[in-house]
């Protein structure tokens, strides 16, 4: 695979990284589903322990089932997006590793037919 593909590959995969730990989730309450809250971003609620106690609307009663709920979403969200991005620097390493293989394969083949060992 060429390292610019790769190279490009490991961009994607490290946007998406900032995407998933930076998007807040939705999570719906309720018996139907008529309620949605919007949590916390996954960062704040993986990295900071936020307690992500809704505000507004939502009644007091139904407070710790929806913060629960809300910790759960963003803690899987931010697994998501670390893996998203681990693989983006392994990606990125793939492609500086090919990148330099093959550039010396390059540079030494060059060597190779100026000395006449073609």
């Amino acid at each position: 695979m060429r390292p610019r593909l790769l190279a490009l590959a490991g961009a994607v995969l490290l946007c998406v990284f900032v995407w998933l730990a930076m998007d807040n989730p939705s999570i719906d309450h309720g018996r139907h589903g008529e309620d949605t809250y919007d949590c916390l971003a996954p960062y704040d609620t993986a990295l900071n322990g936020a307690d992500n106690i809704p505000g507004g609307e939502p009644d007091p009663v139904n407070d710790d089932t929806v913060a629960a709920s809300c910790r759960e979403a963003g803690r899987e969200r931010f697994r998501l997006a670390a893996a998203a991005g681990i693989a983006g620097v392994v990606v990125l390493l793939g492609a500086a590793g090919t990148g330099i293989a093959g550039h010396r394969r390059t540079r030494h083949a060059g060597r190779d037919r100026r000395a006449g060992r073609v």
